[in-house]
């Protein structure tokens, strides 16, 4: 279902993986930029956020295992608004980090990945889940 408004994202993406010994380093980080959501006269806050990877790669059972970290940052740098808000001071900010798991093999002459992963979060500020503070 939509959000009744457009986000844009300007991202990069960065990889390095080691054919040698299977490392795997990778980070992505992109900002949002939220148009306004005019059903409800709402703007969504601009956000920052910040992905990395870091695992290794070994051979197993004729394809390739991969096991490792993810970690996440995301901020909110700029706030919500909206005509009935006393301030647009919501700024949301959570970290995380946990497991990653990935494998990789041939089914029929093509590449078949499985990747699992979890992300619990550490430190979470005015995001969902979390009582907002009175402003």
């Amino acid at each position: 279902m939509g959000k009744n408004y457009w986000t844009f994202e300007p991202a990069v993406l960065v990889s390095y993986m080691s054919s040698k010994i299977g490392l795997e380093l990778s980070a992505f980080t992109g900002m949002d930029f939220n148009t306004k959501n005019h059903k409800t006269d709402y703007q969504t806050g601009s956000q920052f956020h910040l992905d990395v990877t870091v695992a290794e790669h070994l051979p197993l059972l004729g394809g390739v295992i991969g096991v490792g970290a993810n970690g996440f940052y995301y901020q909110q740098v700029t706030g919500d608004s909206s005509p009935s808000m006393r301030s647009s001071r919501f700024k949301g900010r959570t970290v995380g980090i946990g497991p990653v798991l990935s494998y990789i093999t041939k089914v029929f002459g093509k590449n078949l990945a499985r990747k699992s992963n979890g992300f619990p979060e550490l430190d979470v500020k005015n995001r969902l889940g979390r009582r907002l503070p009175l402003v």
